[in-house]
């Protein structure tokens, strides 16, 4: 059963895209939505707003969700819903076995046109380096070590190589992209803003 109209759902996500995206559909559909980004303010947020469902991810910047599970649960059985990359059974059972009333895996994948278009990890990790930093410039070697890590630097090839996967499973046309632009000798752009 789900909650009635103008119920209250806090998200507890620290992913601008994530906690947007829902924002937008929950209320679409007259839901009343609050968002902490971390495990703190969520604790903090569940006192105050009252939650009629929490939205709880387990990869949180300052405590592990579990833990905000935890102490929810000493309070209250207002209805949690695990949101979270982490698939693994172990995972899954930890948090339902710790009083979690369901368990779903983010999708790495992205809608264009109205079709649901699948992300390999580090395709998706791109895309968020992208979408963390609309319209600005990101140089070769910044998007390297969003990604890949600290250690990179030098290997635009791989950076390369990803930019034209995602392109092609993003773009209309990725010979002449309308999203991830190329800025000559520097790097790229998610042009989201007309020019």
């Amino acid at each position: 059963m789900s909650p009635a109209p103008g119920a209250r759902v806090l998200v507890v996500d620290d992913e601008p895209a994530i906690t947007r995206a829902l924002r937008t559909l929950l209320t679409r559909y007259d839901f009343q939505v609050k968002v902490a980004e971390t495990g703190g303010e969520a604790l903090a947020q569940f006192v105050d707003f009252r939650p009629d469902l929490i939205l709880l991810d387990l990869g949180l910047p300052d405590m592990n969700g579990l833990e905000v599970l935890r102490r929810v649960r000493e309070h209250h059985s207002v209805p949690v819903v695990i949101l979270s990359v982490r698939g693994a059974e172990r995972d899954k059972v930890t948090a339902l076995e710790m009083g979690a009333d369901d368990y779903l895996t983010k999708r790495r994948y992205v809608t264009v046109d109205d079709k649901e278009v699948h992300l390999s990890p580090t395709e998706y990790e791109l895309l968020k380096a992208f979408v963390a930093h609309p319209d600005k410039v990101l140089t070769d070697r910044m998007l390297l070590q969003l990604v890949w890590g600290p250690q990179y630097g030098d290997e635009a090839h791989y950076l390369h190589v990803y930019v034209a996967r995602l392109r092609k499973k993003i773009e209309a046309d990725p010979q002449n992209p309308s999203y991830l632009i190329t800025e000559p000798g520097v790097g790229y752009r998610l042009l989201v803003k007309e020019p």
